[in-house]
């Protein structure tokens, strides 16, 4: 959940929720942490100061601006396992499709 992310190590990830532990779940996002970088991925391509309505400052940085998903979707996380899984096996930003 957005108020629990947890500290990440070098080639760590997760995927958390943009909702409080206190709220219902409404989307998933990637987290992968590259050296001092945190890298995010969202499938509907925003900005993380417009997923959590707050101000995130470096070190983070977007993978990708690109919308792969539709809003009535509802396979955001199977979009954020597919992300960590080419994160680990190329390791690199990757614009992908689904």
């Amino acid at each position: 959940m957005s108020d629990k992310i947890p500290t990440l190590n070098n080639n760590q990830s997760c995927i958390i929720n943009n909702k409080s532990s206190s709220e219902d779940g409404e989307h998933w996002i990637s987290l992968f942490k590259r050296g001092n970088k945190i890298i995010y991925y969202d499938s509907f391509g925003r900005d993380l100061d417009d997923i959590f309505n707050k101000d995130f400052k470096a070190p983070w940085i977007s993978s990708d601006k690109h919308a792969e998903q539709s809003t009535p979707a509802l396979n955001c996380g199977q979009h954020c396992l597919a992300w960590l899984v080419m994160m680990y096996k190329y390791g690199r930003l990757a614009s992908f499709y689904i």
